[in-house]
């Protein structure tokens, strides 16, 4: 499902396609994990990276929420400031997801 939502999902447009897109998702999920809770399939935010456990834990994991992917990003910033350029990047929820 993140796959899915990152490849094909963020290039809808209209608001209907991007409802019956997550309605499909979810039904794929439920017809194939049936022994997955439903409220697996529609949890906000659907990102896996390598980095959810923290920087320097390279286990490809789902990303608990907004405020625990902003600590990470915002520590990965801090410690590349100390050593390159200084980037003062805005981490606001699109960025954060593309990243």
């Amino acid at each position: 499902m993140h796959e899915s939502d990152r490849v094909y999902g963020d290039k809808f447009i209209d608001e209907k396609d991007i409802e019956t897109f997550q309605k499909v998702l979810v039904d794929f999920g439920k017809k194939y994990f049936e022994d997955v809770d439903e409220d697996t399939f529609t949890k906000k935010p659907n990102i896996f990276c390598h980095f959810a456990g923290g920087i320097g834990d390279p286990k490809y994991l789902a990303v608990p929420g907004w405020d625990e992917l902003s600590k990470i990003l915002v520590e990965a910033l801090d410690s590349h400031n100390e050593i390159n350029a200084v980037m003062n990047l805005v981490l606001f929820e699109d960025a954060m997801q593309h990243v």
